[in-house]
Formats: C-alpha cells, sequence, structure tokens
C-alpha cells in the first residue's frame, strides 16, 4: 500500500494557480516605500486538487530601500469566490535583499498565507541568491536566482517541507521614465 507521502510526491509538480498583484505607491527621499492596489487570484493549477476559487481583495505594501539592503512586506486580503460560503484569506511576502558587488545579491522573497476557515498557516523561512547579468548580442541585462525555503512543520496539514523557487527575469527599462 501507498503512505500519504507517496500521495504527495505524486502530487508534487504541477503548474500553480497564477496571481496578480496590481499596486501602485511611491518611494519616498529617505527609501520608504508605500503602496496599495488589488490582488487577485486565477484558478490555473495543471491539477484540479490544487486549483484554488477566484480571489480578489485589497493589498498593501511597506518597505525600505536603501542602496544596500532592500526588505519589506506586501500583504492582501481576500475573498473567493464563486464559493460559497466565501473563503478568507490573508497572504503575502516578505523580503529582503542585500546588495552585494558585481549585481550579486543575497536575500529572499518567501510567501506565506493564513486561512481564516481552516487556521492553517503557511510561514517559510527562505535564504537565496540573485545575480543580474548581461545576455546575447543585445547586451539584455537579466536577473537569474534561486531560493529554498523551509516552512515549520505542521501535524494537522499536507505541504510542502520546502520549496526551491528559480528567477530568470529580463531587465525591462521603465517606459515613462529614466532609470
Amino acid at each position: 500500500s501507498r503512505g500519504l507521502g507517496d500521495v504527495y510526491k505524486r502530487q508534487a509538480v504541477a503548474f500553480g494557480n497564477i496571481s496578480l498583484d496590481s499596486i501602485f505607491g511611491k518611494t519616498f527621499s529617505n527609501g520608504l516605500m508605500v503602496l496599495g492596489g488589488v490582488s487577485t487570484v486565477f484558478p490555473t493549477s495543471s491539477k484540479p486538487e490544487l486549483r484554488a476559487d477566484w480571489a480578489f481583495g485589497p493589498e498593501a505594501m511597506i518597505g525600505h530601500a536603501s542602496r544596500r539592503l532592500v526588505f519589506g512586506v506586501i500583504v492582501a486580503y481576500t475573498w473567493s469566490f464563486p464559493a460559497a460560503p466565501r473563503k478568507q484569506t490573508v497572504a503575502g511576502q516578505y523580503f529582503y535583499w542585500v546588495n552585494l558587488d558585481k549585481g550579486w545579491q543575497i536575500g529572499a522573497g518567501p510567501t506565506f498565507s493564513y486561512s481564516r476557515e481552516t487556521k492553517i498557516t503557511t510561514f517559510p523561512i527562505g535564504l537565496g541568491f540573485r545575480k543580474v547579468a548581461i545576455l546575447g548580442k543585445k547586451k539584455q541585462p537579466v536577473q537569474l536566482g534561486a531560493e529554498a525555503w523551509l516552512y515549520a512543520a505542521q501535524a494537522d496539514a499536507l505541504g510542502p517541507i520546502w520549496t526551491i523557487r528559480i528567477t530568470i527575469a529580463p531587465v525591462i527599462p521603465i517606459p515613462w521614465g529614466k532609470m
């Protein structure tokens, strides 16, 4: 017979739900960053048992940026639909990055969540690195990175013990201003 661990291993790899954060704000001259907007979750997981409901709600971010350090937290409160009764979730991401020499950074940006219905909290501790590299003939700046997140054990919930996040992101100039 197969144990619960075998079932989880079979379901661990999947295309996830997509979230869209639409937030606007300001970075002040002292480095304080304040943003607000809306969070939307789209039920796009490739495995039905991992698929979320549609969700929508307010979102806020506060942080600080300096030449050597960037840190902060983003928090959203969403209501699912068309589920009845509506599920309520507090989710977000804390982030911290220390700028090193030659485009290197060390830090992380793990995501956390709390379900008001199930009372289950996920809160990983993360660490990783990033590097901005210039690639190709067109000299495109690209951010390359990897992070590892370790989750606290939960006796009553099935979920990840750890997560690896790989990032490959082109650095695109702001269309309305100078970089």
